[in-house]
């Protein structure tokens, strides 16, 4: 059965923020660089916008939040929330990942009642920069992945969010980031 909490979300979205939908070009555009990391036209919820419209709706300034979140809607029963932030930079500062995605689960905490138990239905994605410079790191990577049975994509950094609480992290390159989404059945 689909979490009655993630279908409660998303359905709320679906409902009172149809217009925070865009397309992932837009969610990964970066103003600093005039650069969108991802060129696709997939349909997700700008985060962005629906957190400015809860915190304002509530008095509160606005705090930072991820950039995106799919799928649109649940698709099955084992249906979980992505919560997706976009990072154009050699260097990622994941402290900074890190902040956005725990104010995130701050608001849909206090604003949604999701519970630490609810937390096994959410996964991170830290959508990066390719870096074609460190091929051979990545081959080393995938190679230690295959060995030991693990995604090569997990996020090592925010192990502490997994053991604690469940939730997945992963970081992948725009390429394999579309090719992810498409193989979740996230997007239509």
């Amino acid at each position: 059965m689909v979490s009655k909490i993630i279908f409660s979300i998303l359905h709320d979205f679906n409902i009172r923020f149809s217009e925070c939908r865009s397309d992932i070009k837009t969610c990964s555009y970066d103003s600093d660089s005039n650069y969108n990391l991802v060129n696709s036209k997939y349909t997700c919820y700008n985060f962005d916008k629906i957190s400015e419209i809860i915190f304002k709706k509530h008095s509160f300034d606005k705090w930072q939040s991820v950039d995106t979140i799919l799928p649109l809607l649940p698709v099955d029963a084992d249906s979980k929330l992505y919560l997706i932030e976009f990072k154009n930079s050699k260097n990622i500062p994941y402290a900074n990942v890190r902040a956005k995605i725990l104010s995130s689960l701050f608001l849909l905490e206090n604003f949604y009642g999701l519970q630490k138990t609810d937390y096994k239905k959410i996964v991170t994605v830290t959508v990066v920069k390719s870096q074609k410079g460190k091929r051979h790191l990545n081959e080393i990577r995938q190679h230690q992945a295959k060995i030991s049975g693990k995604s090569p994509y997990k996020v090592e950094n925010f192990r502490a969010l997994e053991d604690f609480y469940g939730i997945e992290s992963f970081k992948y390159p725009p390429e394999k980031f579309i090719e992810f989404i498409e193989n979740n059945n996230l997007v239509s």
